[in-house]
This record gives C-alpha cells, structure tokens and sequence, in this order.
C-alpha cells in the first residue's frame, strides 16, 4: 500500500512541475506566476512598476479560477465521501507535512 502511495505521490508531483513549466512557455512572461515574485522584482528595479497592477490582478484571479476548476473537477469525490477525516480537502490546495514536528514543520 505505502509504495502505491509514492507512486501516486510521485505522479501528481511530476505533473505539477510539468503544469508549472508549461504555464511558464506559454505564457512568455518571465515567468511571473507568483505575486511575491511579481513584487519582489518590482522593488528591485527588474520589473516595471506600470505592470505590477495588472500582473496581480490577472495572478489573482488565476488562482480564484484554478481554485474553482479543482473544486469542480473533485465535486463528486467531495459528495461521496462520508467519513470527517477522509473529507480533509485542504491537500487538495494545499501540501502539508506527514511527520508532525514543531521545530523543522513550522
């Protein structure tokens, strides 16, 4: 059971980092898909301020729409499951340690 869970890990990691690369070659941008990153460059001069506006706005909603598509996409699994601690959709958004440890996992 744990090696299929590696797997399946392993599987939804490497599409992730191909989605992240292909949403940077398509969208020709630098690369700005963050807005820190978006900010961060602004404030040292590698970024221009005009575009900073539009830059966090489309990133805003990008992320309000991917969260919508997910939340459509994972409905019926959301609507089948029945137990409380199999209904913890926040790894759906979000990743989190396995080992809880307070100093390393802050």
């Amino acid at each position: 059971m744990e090696k299929q869970l590696r797997k399946i890990d392993f599987i939804l990691l490497f599409r992730g980092g191909v989605a992240v690369t292909m949403a940077i070659y398509v969208a020709g941008s630098l690369g700005y898909l963050n807005l820190a990153i978006t900010v961060s460059y602004a404030l040292f001069g590698l970024f221009v301020w005009e575009k900073v506006l539009s830059y966090l706005t489309g990133q805003v909603l990008d992320a309000f729409l991917g969260t919508v598509i997910v939340m459509i996409y994972f409905y019926p699994q959301f609507k089948k499951t029945t137990s409380v601690e199999s209904r913890n959709s926040v790894s759906i958004f979000a990743t989190m340690p396995a080992i809880e440890n307070k100093i390393f996992n802050f």
